[in-house]
């Protein structure tokens, strides 16, 4: 079956194939969905991908980007972001306001999506907008305040509990003990 608006156009259609259509955004709980897919509750909300299988494989919730349109779309350009997990928090001020995210970074390779991970915060004094705080690239390498060149670069004091460092270039280990001042 299908509904349409009044000049005809679906605006909702189910057929037995069981492929369904949507014109316009989608809202459950929400009667003014703000994207083209809003999920409001006035109780605590759980979302849940579930999946059931025989193989090792877990459920996927997948984000997808491409530049272009739907019907041509072309590759990404490096830095470009291919999706984003934005949280928020409602504030004093009235409104929805970002409060941190976790997002994609296409470092290259067009034919292959090679790819890290931006942790983003909002910091305590202004400007306030997201700011990067650590990146993971495609190669393993951790940044901390910084875009690592090594497998762990941080920019800034760190601090760790213990009183030994180990390194080492090969399996044995060189050991740097601190005494505890």
């Amino acid at each position: 079956f299908a509904v349409a608006d009044i000049s005809g156009v679906p605006i909702f259609d189910v057929n037995s194939s069981g492929v369904s259509y949507f014109d316009g955004n989608v809202g459950i709980g929400t009667e003014t969905p703000d994207g083209k897919l809003e999920i409001a509750s006035n109780t605590s909300l759980s979302s849940y991908v579930t999946q059931y299988t025989n193989d090792a494989d877990g459920a996927e919730l997948v984000i997808r980007t491409a530049r272009g349109t739907e019907s041509t779309p072309i590759q990404y350009n490096t830095n470009d972001s291919a999706g984003r997990l934005l949280f928020q928090a409602y504030t004093s001020s009235g409104a929805f306001r970002d409060a941190a995210s976790i997002e994609s970074v296409m470092e290259s390779g067009f034919s292959n999506a090679y790819g890290g991970l931006r942790f983003n915060y909002m910091p305590t004094t202004s400007p306030y907008v997201l700011t990067e705080g650590m990146r993971l690239k495609a190669n393993g390498n951790v940044g901390i305040g910084t875009i690592p060149d090594t497998k762990l670069h941080v920019a800034g004091n760190i601090r760790a509990t213990g009183q030994t460092l180990y390194l080492s270039t090969s399996s044995t280990f060189n050991k740097i003990a601190l005494n505890g001042t």
